[in-house]
């Protein structure tokens, strides 16, 4: 026994060694050692290796391999595209294969040495697990390469790839183009993130590379077949979903898009336009720089100076917006409506038959006045409930009463044997038809 003042001898020196090897055996045969902190390994020299059993997921380039078990060092992202390689020391991790060996989750013995892949802690803390698929370094070269020449008159598109648990309810169609913003020296969305919590810019910087939605830095896992991948979770992105146990998040995938401008794009301003393929009139809009990427519009007429100008240069007359759903009654899209009086009954009622243009409200309801100057002339007001087109209009209807028939495509909408009256009165009986139509 060791006392104050006395030096150790060479069998102090082998005791205090055996103690120590006899200890680091209990920790290394311990149940549940790799869930602590630290983890022990024997080494095939007789010493032993510790680890950080909470060490997180990396990047590494591996190495030669030996029946399944890859030597592999530790590679950093160099902010260019490509990686660093980091030395084989304590400070940063690696392994050979036989000792913190890495092994494809697979089995596969053939994986190329020089292959970069995310290696992840084996179950039981002796190594480290990675998948290597055939195609991979073929899909992470032709998904990834453009990196390395991106320029800032390149455009990017950002997709999303899954959502889960907490992260369900975000909405999977959402695609946002970007461009390159020369102040902040970044790709910018032009349109907002729609997220749980509200919405919020879209930031990519190919440096790292790194993307951001509404502040919050998403985590790169790399890269697939048509781009990169980055996975987002927690509050205030995610809250509306239900939860799931390690599932709850969403991935989006960046990759190379088009810069195609908008066919009559003419810079900012004001503009007169429609949907794709709508066969209506349009309504106005102002179109930023960065919206000219969109394809979820067309351009009808503009630029314009001004929104008085614009909405004398829509052919609707330029209600903003003027929209009438694209089926019998679901979301709107713009167009105009005309209502048509064809038959009427009762003494000087001849004035109602025409064509009436409606006109949208900006909230809820498209009214117009039919019949106008005459005697029997009425306001008319439709609606979609979200289901069913409806009438709520004065003096003749008090209260919502559904059209006879409906039908999609074309829109057709009609109310049969309607009883009109100027001043409250009924004087057309109750054999007037009416049929709405698209302008």
């Amino acid at each position: 026994m060791l006392r104050p003042g006395v030096s150790p001898t060479a069998s102090d020196w082998n005791a205090l060694l055996s103690h120590l090897n006899d200890a680091f055996r209990q920790l290394q045969t311990a149940p549940g050692a790799y869930g602590s902190d630290t983890g022990v390994i024997a080494g095939s020299g007789g010493g032993f290796q510790t680890f950080n059993g909470r060490d997180p997921e990396h990047w590494a380039r591996i190495g030669e391999g030996a029946d399944g078990s890859y030597e592999h060092t530790q590679m950093v992202p160099d902010g260019a595209g490509g990686f660093t390689e980091m030395p084989a020391t304590s400070e940063f991790i690696w392994g050979t294969t036989t000792e913190v060996p890495a092994r494809e989750q697979n089995g596969r013995e053939d994986v190329p040495a020089g292959a970069v892949v995310r290696l992840y802690r084996d179950y039981d803390g002796t190594g480290f697990i990675f998948t290597y698929l055939d195609d991979q370094a073929t899909a992470a070269a032709s998904s990834g390469s453009w990196l390395a020449g991106l320029e800032s008159t390149d455009c990017l598109q950002l997709t999303v790839v899954s959502v889960s648990g907490k992260c369900s309810e975000i909405d999977p169609d959402q695609s946002i183009h970007l461009v390159w913003d020369a102040g902040d020296s970044r790709w910018e969305g032009t349109t907002d993130f729609v997220h749980d919590g509200g919405s919020g810019p879209v930031y990519f910087t190919d440096a790292a590379p790194a993307l951001t939605i509404d502040g919050n830095s998403g985590r790169y896992l790399g890269a697939d077949s048509e781009g990169l991948l980055f996975a987002f979770g927690k509050s205030p992105l995610c809250t509306e979903g239900t939860p799931a146990t390690c599932n709850n998040s969403f991935v989006v995938r960046v990759k190379c898009g088009t810069c195609t401008e908008l066919p009559g794009w003419d810079g900012p301003g004001w503009y007169c336009v429609k949907s794709p393929g709508d066969t209506g009139l349009g309504y106005r809009v102002e179109l930023l720089e960065g919206d000219q990427y969109t394809d979820e519009i067309e351009i009808v007429s503009g630029p314009y100076a001004t929104e008085a100008l614009a909405l004398e240069g829509c052919p609707s007359g330029g209600g903003t917006p003027d929209p009438v759903p694209t089926g019998c009654c679901t979301p709107p899209v713009a167009r105009a409506l005309t209502a048509t009086v064809t038959t009427v009954g009762g003494a000087g009622c001849a004035c109602l038959v025409g064509a009436w243009p409606l006109v949208w409200d900006g909230t809820s309801r498209w009214a117009g006045e039919i019949g106008a100057g005459c005697a029997a002339g009425w306001r008319f007001k439709i609606y979609c409930d979200g289901a069913t087109w409806k009438r709520d209009d004065s003096p003749v209807a008090t209260g919502s009463v559904g059209a006879d028939s409906q039908s999609c495509s074309p829109l057709t909408i009609t109310w049969t044997n309607l009883a009109f009256g100027g001043g409250g009165g009924e004087p057309c009986g109750g054999n007037v038809q009416v049929v709405v139509t698209e302008a």
